[in-house]
């Protein structure tokens, strides 16, 4: 006697587990049928695709997350990101996939809640240095070549303000030369006010 599986036991065994990050800041537990735009905006429950926000190199993983840039002021998603993504405005949920390969979401491996809640306490404390994604060290790299460059045009300009200042100081000799100095008093003698003596 042969068992055969019914249709939907099948459709269920190949959905991949994901996570979603919901609107109101819950993490809770989804499934993806095909990592395509159709499949994608079909797990978010919307007729348009979202788009991607960002990808994280994590263990062996990448994980892709997508949502929405637009959409009403009460749909607000309020899940904090890690960097770089902290502090921007998504709308709806956020779904967060996995996948081993760290180019293409297409062939995603399974999520759970509980390894997001890992990856996320490890961003935010700092644990996974050597695991930052490229998106974290072309970042970091701008943000270092900024301050370099901030410091080289501070060098520049502390420069050229002594060099100011030597001809400004050079301009007041100057000035100081070419006008004639008067002694003691300040006025001729013929403009001298009268002395009184005293009675």
């Amino acid at each position: 006697m042969s068992r055969t599986m019914p249709a939907s036991a099948a459709s269920a065994a190949a959905e991949i587990p994901i996570v979603f990050l919901g609107q109101k800041g819950e993490i809770r537990q989804g499934s993806l049928k095909t990592a395509t735009s159709a499949g994608l905006a079909q797990a978010c429950k919307r007729k348009e695709s979202p788009s991607l926000l960002g990808k994280f190199a994590w263990k062996q993983k990448t994980l892709f997350l997508f949502g929405y840039l637009e959409g009403k002021a009460n749909q607000e998603n309020q899940h904090h990101l890690p960097a770089p993504l902290e502090g921007m405005t998504f709308y709806g949920d956020i779904l967060v996939l996995a996948s081993a390969e760290p180019e293409s979401y297409a062939s995603p491996v399974p999520l759970k809640t509980a390894d997001y809640e890992t990856f996320y306490t490890a961003k935010l404390e700092g644990e996974d240095e050597e695991d930052m994604g490229e998106e974290e060290e072309d970042t970091a790299a701008a943000v270092e070549e900024l301050a370099e460059e901030a410091e080289e045009e501070e060098g520049a300009e502390a420069e050229g303000e002594a060099e100011a200042d030597v001809e400004a100081e050079a301009e007041v000799d100057e000035e100081e030369e070419a006008s004639p100095r008067r002694s003691w008093p300040p006025w001729p003698r013929a403009q001298r006010p009268p002395r009184t003596n005293p009675p």
